[in-house]
């Protein structure tokens, strides 16, 4: 019964996010992803980073984003919580990996502002969770991202 009303409210909350979530921005700047080319929809979970000379870059996803964290031209990253579609100091959310949820590359990535949402989100819909650092770490992240 707890799983399902999880389900449930993930369901809910994925949808009225995705068609009430305010105009971003960041989205607005980027119609592409800056790494894979994948549209920028209001259902991305977005990935920003701003790079030594000034210029900033968005991504379509944390997949697409962390991989260009091994820039050293990177000062820093933002990156957007999934339900409540604010953003935040990258290396402050926690990540959840290979989820089922995903609007831009393989396998999913979806970044949260708390451990305990990623968690919560990741009872019904799968994936692993993890801090910045294991993501940054995570092999399975360099060798098994596809555009």
């Amino acid at each position: 019964m707890k799983l399902s009303y999880i389900k449930l409210m993930a369901s809910f909350l994925i949808s009225t996010s995705l068609f009430m979530a305010p105009t971003i921005s960041l989205a607005e700047k980027a119609e592409i992803c800056g790494l894979c080319g994948t549209e920028i929809t209001a259902g991305s979970n977005l990935f920003e980073l701003q790079f030594k000379d000034g210029s900033t870059q968005t991504y379509g996803c944390p997949a697409c984003g962390l991989t260009m964290m091994k820039s050293p031209e990177v000062i820093s990253a933002k990156t957007m919580d999934f339900l409540s579609r604010k953003m935040l100091d990258a290396k402050k959310a926690y990540y959840l990996k290979d989820t089922d949820v995903g609007y831009c590359c393989e396998p999913h990535w979806l970044s949260f502002d708390s451990k305990e949402n990623a968690e919560k989100f990741a009872k019904g819909f799968g994936g692993e969770v993890l801090s910045y650092q294991q993501a940054i770490q995570a092999k399975s992240f360099h060798e098994e991202h596809t555009h």
